[in-house]
């Protein structure tokens, strides 16, 4: 099931949202960027670029500069079709600076889902069926 990440009514990516952590409501995935990311990228860049700065620890002001630009983006999640997805947090990392564009773990997505019924059923099937496999592993 491909979902999209919105900010406005501009769709910034697709993903599959591949990993689900049932016990934190979490998702996530890498993702590929569609053409409303560009307007958006330098928000993301900007929480990337204020991480760890040189190995000197965040770059605080930035960071709250960050934070303020995120509030103003309307991220949501929907379905392919449109349905919304309830979340409490999305998080965007942009690493395509340090990884190249075309790497494949340069963009990913994480999400609090506030109600996991909302995703797609047999999607939900596949990351329990998954988990359990991992489970029987460990």
């Amino acid at each position: 099931m491909r979902y999209r990440i919105c900010s406005g009514e501009n769709v910034i990516e697709t993903t599959d949202l591949s990993g689900v952590d049932f016990g934190m409501a979490v998702v996530s995935d890498q993702f590929l960027p569609a053409g409303g990311y560009a307007d958006v990228q330098p928000v993301f860049r900007m929480k990337t670029d204020a991480t760890d700065v040189a190995g000197g620890g965040n770059d605080e002001a930035m960071l709250s500069e960050y934070r303020h630009r995120l509030d103003q983006l309307d991220l949501r999640v929907e379905t392919a079709t449109g349905g919304p997805i309830p979340t409490g947090w999305i998080e965007i990392s942009d690493f395509s600076v340090e990884l190249g564009d075309d790497h494949p773990e340069a963009f990913q997505v994480s999400a609090h889902v506030t109600d996991l019924d909302a995703l797609d059923a047999e999607h939900l099937r596949e990351a329990k069926r998954a988990e359990h496999e991992w489970v029987e592993r460990h």
